[in-house]
């Protein structure tokens, strides 16, 4: 009774072993028919293959780990216009850049809006810097693990690339008309998913690289009340220059316009006067007439 199950357990082995050499070999035959076949073949294995998940978004020696860091504070200083060129400064040197600025001029001062984009690696002691500028009225982190969103990504930028390398071989095997022109649809298909995939990697790698950080500097009310409250605020000599130039000119304008006032009037005058002594003269020869007859 044993040696019957050995024996139907090895005829099942070599049963199972024959149908996979006979697929192997059929696969084989029907991947070198033609074309047509071979663009059927890819379309229908791109429909079932998927990349291989990283589970739990967690990071490996071969996977680390991705995420965004975000920080936003504000400020109270006493000089934000200093101060921002100060910032400004301290990002550069840091080979970091600016995004974002804004100057906001108001009754009560001026507010500055800034967003910088720091390594990633330097974000915490630049935060930590800040205070060094004034008083951090209320300062917050955030971060966005995008591990699993991100070699899933590359995963499908890769299995594309792939994909595109084998319609190229089988576009040189096409020799039909419309088999060249269906294999070119299927690899421009698969060359614009690479530059998508390829453009939100490009994108994700410079969110993680480089942080974004927000600031507001807003001006210390106590420093802007001082200012106002200063009643002694001598002129210098160069305000005092355009001052006496600006008084100069506009007494000069007055003369001017004094002067074409008296012209003008005068004209009048003189052609009023004009017209009177004509009237007189006219009146006084009719007179005369009038006495001779």
């Amino acid at each position: 009774m044993k040696t019957g199950w050995k024996t139907i357990v090895a005829l099942m082995c070599l049963m199972l072993l024959g149908f996979g050499a006979c697929s192997s070999l059929k696969s084989n035959e029907t991947a070198s028919v033609g074309s047509s076949k071979d663009l059927a073949y890819m379309q229908e294995g791109e429909a079932t293959r998927s990349p291989a998940p990283i589970e739990d978004g967690g990071a490996t020696a071969q996977t680390p780990r991705k995420v965004i860091f975000t920080a936003n504070a504000r400020l109270q200083v006493d000089k934000p216009k200093e101060v921002y060129e100060a910032i400004v400064s301290d990002i550069k040197a840091q080979n970091g850049y600016v995004s974002y600025s804004q100057q906001t001029e108001r009754e009560h001062g001026i507010i500055i809006h800034v967003t910088v984009r720091i390594p990633s690696s330097k974000l915490e002691a630049f935060l930590l810097s800040l205070q060094s500028y004034g008083k951090v009225l209320n300062q917050e982190i955030g971060s966005e693990e995008i591990t699993k969103q991100y070699f899933d990504t590359k995963a499908r930028l890769d299995n594309a690339i792939k994909q595109k390398d084998q319609y190229e071989k089988i576009l040189l095997k096409a020799e039909k008309i419309e088999d060249i022109l269906a294999v070119q649809r299927e690899i421009d298909a698969v060359q614009e998913r690479i530059e998508m995939h390829r453009g939100q990697i490009e994108l994700w790698d410079q969110l993680v690289d480089f942080s974004t950080a927000s600031i507001e500097l807003i001006p210390n009310p106590r420093v802007i009340e001082g200012q106002k409250k200063s009643a002694w605020n001598p002129l210098g000599w160069t305000q005092m220059w355009s001052a006496f130039s600006l008084r100069a000119v506009q007494i000069a304008n007055a003369v001017v316009h004094l002067f074409q006032w008296i012209i003008v009037n005068l004209i009048l005058l003189l052609l009023l006067a004009l017209g009177v002594w004509i009237i007189f003269v006219f009146l006084k020869k009719n007179k005369g007439k009038k006495g001779a007859k």
